[in-house]
This record gives C-alpha cells, sequence and structure tokens, in this order.
C-alpha cells in the first residue's frame, strides 16, 4: 500500500472544518513531530547501552583472574558476566516496542476518537439523537452509525485490511503489553507506516463530512 513515504512532509486537515478534524489535526502533528524525537532517542540510548555492555565486558574479562583476599569466594565468571550483558542488550532492543507501540496505540486511538467526535456532529447536524459511543468493533460501527447520517467514509477494502490488522495488535499491546509471536515489528518505519495508514484514513472521514455542509445551510423549519 502506498499510503505515504518517511520523508514526505505532512500537512494539516481543512476540508471539512469541523472541531473533531482540527483536534485530529493537533494529535497527529504531535505524533509526526514524536515520530523523529523517538527515533533519535531510541539510537542513542542504544548506542549508550551498548557500548556500557562491551566496557562491563572488556572490565570483566582484564579483570578476570584477579584475586579479592578480602571477600571470600568473590571471583568473575566471564560466562555469567556474558549472560548479564546480553539482557543489558535485551533492554535496548525492547525499547522500540515501547516506544513505536505507544504511538501505535495512540494513533488508532485518534483514528477511533476522530470518529466518535465526527459521528456526534453529525448526528447534531442532521437532527438526530446523540449517541456517542458504539459497541465494538468500534471501527466498523462508527462507520455504519456516520453512513446513516449521511457521511459515506469509503475506505477500500486494502484500507480496511489494514486498519484491522494494526487494531489487533494495538489491542494485544493494551491489554497484555507484550509482542504477539509473529506481529510486525515495531520500529520507527513501522511506526510511520501506521501513521499514513491513520493520515489517509482520517482524510477520507475530513472529506466526507463535508457532505453535512448542505444540511447545516438548510434553514430551520
Amino acid at each position: 500500500m502506498n499510503i505515504g513515504e518517511p520523508e514526505e512532509e505532512w500537512e494539516g486537515y481543512n476540508f471539512s472544518g469541523f472541531v473533531p478534524m482540527i483536534l485530529a489535526g493537533y494529535r497527529m502533528s504531535a505524533v509526526w513531530r514524536a515520530l523523529r524525537g523517538l527515533e533519535r532517542l531510541t539510537e542513542t540510548i542504544a548506542a549508550d547501552i551498548q557500548s556500557e555492555a562491551a566496557d562491563y565486558l572488556t572490565w570483566c574479562e582484564a579483570h578476570e583472574h584477579d584475586e579479592y583476599p578480602n571477600e571470600f569466594g568473590l571471583s568473575i565468571d566471564l560466562a555469567a558476566a556474558e549472560v548479564y550483558a546480553d539482557e543489558m542488550l535485551a533492554a535496548a532492543s525492547e525499547l522500540p516496542h515501547l516506544f513505536f507501540g505507544g504511538l501505535v496505540v495512540y494513533l488508532l486511538s485518534t483514528l477511533e476518537a476522530t470518529l466518535a467526535g465526527c459521528l456526534e456532529a453529525a448526528q447534531i447536524v442532521t437532527q438526530r439523537p446523540v449517541v456517542k459511543r458504539v459497541p465494538n468493533p468500534k471501527l466498523e460501527n462508527y462507520v455504519r452509525a456516520l453512513e446513516g447520517c449521511g457521511v459515506h467514509v469509503g475506505w477500500d477494502d486494502e484500507v480496511w485490511a489494514a486498519l484491522r490488522q494494526w487494531r489487533d495488535l494495538r489491542n494485544k499491546i493494551v491489554h497484555t503489553f507484550d509482542m504477539p509471536q509473529g506481529a510486525p515489528i515495531l520500529s520507527s518505519s513501522a511506526a510511520q507506516e501506521v501513521f499514513w495508514l491513520v493520515d489517509l484514513a482520517i482524510r477520507d472521514v475530513d472529506h466526507a463530512m463535508s457532505a453535512l455542509g448542505s444540511f447545516a445551510k438548510r434553514p430551520s423549519p
């Protein structure tokens, strides 16, 4: 799916002007900035940890045969030291899951919050009873409820498939805070993929909301 490239500059939403879209713009802008910052932070922390693990092993190797007369039974076990160093490196490898997994959660939640806000706005404009929340699955039911208000989002099958895939991963992160077997590696590029996917989805919602203009311009009875 060609939904955007990391080198592209992100532009905000300015089609419909509804408040939920303005809020979505602020949230997406924050994520766009966070992507660059977290990528640099992850690289810096990982490099520091790798350097510390290497220094630790070097020190252990240099002092393996040292004697400690005041500490009976104290000795350096290189095998144990290597295991400890590997644990240090494992912590560095978990950072992308922590940082970018959080962005995936935020992005999918932003899309759901945008749909919820748009549904409320659509119900008010079309003078329907306001139902602020829908049952799970939220994406499908928000879109279905919007269609009942004359707002046709029109995501194609490819977008739906990608949204459902990332939503499933989001739910597993939220409920288990664990990386499921076979899940995409949560790196900066993966978070960027979700960013562009959600960006495309929100732009479609934004465009669809413009259909409410005709309702808003109708004179009051």
